[in-house]
């Protein structure tokens, strides 16, 4: 499920959201950009999966993020506060 959408940038180390956010924060906000488990971010980041839990935490409680928790499994997914966020990082060509 977690698939970076065509021109994001999920690598932890680039664009201009890593000094605001946090490199690794601002990464697992852009892997929520099209959804994904706690695993899969962990996973697409190089990262553990106990880092990814606490940075979704902070997103979440700052209204980045959403969590939906279904058979024992979260799955995230960026808030429109979030995907604007994400869309001031990289905007599309006029």
């Amino acid at each position: 499920w977690c698939v970076p959408a065509r021109g994001a940038r999920p690598a932890p180390g680039s664009g201009p959201l890593g000094p605001l956010l946090g490199h690794t924060r601002a990464g697992v906000l852009r892997a929520t950009r099209t959804g994904c488990s706690t695993l899969e971010a962990a996973r697409l980041l190089g990262v553990t999966h106990p880092a990814v839990s606490q940075h979704l935490n902070v997103l979440r409680k700052a209204g980045l993020v959403t969590t939906v928790r279904r058979g024992g499994r979260s799955f995230h997914v960026a808030t429109a506060e979030g995907r604007a966020l994400l869309a001031a990082e990289d905007p599309a060509p006029a």
